[in-house]
């Protein structure tokens, strides 16, 4: 799978910088300089080429606007807690901690005729920031300098506690942040689209909960 890096970085930069949050311009930098818009979005799953992180997070955004809009027609006044721009910067960079995780390698695979060959991969390594996906993506964004609302670091907390989220509207009726339940709901509809098989009926259950067609 090609992936287009520097068109999708563009998007990536257009989107973040369309907030206008303090600190955006130092985000942008730290990314780029680390790694951010080559590495992939996992070692052995989905978007598991150079690019796929950006590509990952451009898609969970996209998917996220849209679940932000349907909000908007279900549940007006849950809407209205949450700017778009708050949207923006929970999915964009909801996974920035894994920027330094992935590094190239070879592994071995079968191939068509069930032969043993040399293939390009990549491992993972989370000895460099030992720390929980949502807090260690929190702290990297802080670090850099983004200014951040404490219902956005939530949002981001959200990511490694999805199955508190899994009741959508009713969560929101009992106080959680409506961000975490956005971005929860956006990470559902594209894994369901891009991960078909044992989690698309646990996936379709959730956003129907929204109101969304989960085949479109």
């Amino acid at each position: 799978m090609n992936i287009d890096c520097k068109k999708n970085q563009e998007e990536f930069v257009e989107l973040l910088r369309s907030t206008k949050r303090e600190g955006i311009e130092y985000v942008i930098e730290d990314l780029e300089k680390d790694g951010f818009f080559e590495a992939p979005a996992s070692a052995g799953h989905h978007l598991n080429v150079a690019g796929g992180l950006c590509l990952h997070s451009l898609n969970v955004c996209k998917a996220g606007l849209m679940v932000w809009e349907g909000l908007k027609t279900l549940d007006p006044a849950s809407a209205n807690q949450v700017k778009r721009e708050s949207v923006i910067l929970a999915t964009l960079l909801h996974d920035v901690c894994k920027t330094d995780i992935y590094k190239r390698t070879v592994k071995k695979r079968k191939n068509k005729l069930g032969q043993w060959e040399d293939t390009e991969g990549y491992s993972v390594n989370y000895k460099k920031f030992p720390m929980g996906h949502g807090e260690k993506s929190v702290i990297m964004l802080l670090l850099s300098g983004l200014e951040l609302q404490d219902d956005e670091m939530l949002a981001h907390g959200s990511v490694g506690n999805q199955h508190e989220l899994l009741r959508g509207p009713a969560l929101l009726r009992h106080g959680a942040h409506a961000e975490s339940v956005v971005l929860h709901r956006a990470e559902c509809r594209w894994h369901c689209r891009s991960h078909p098989g044992d989690h698309e009926r646990r996936h379709r259950e959730h956003l129907s909960v929204f109101g969304f067609d989960p085949s479109a």
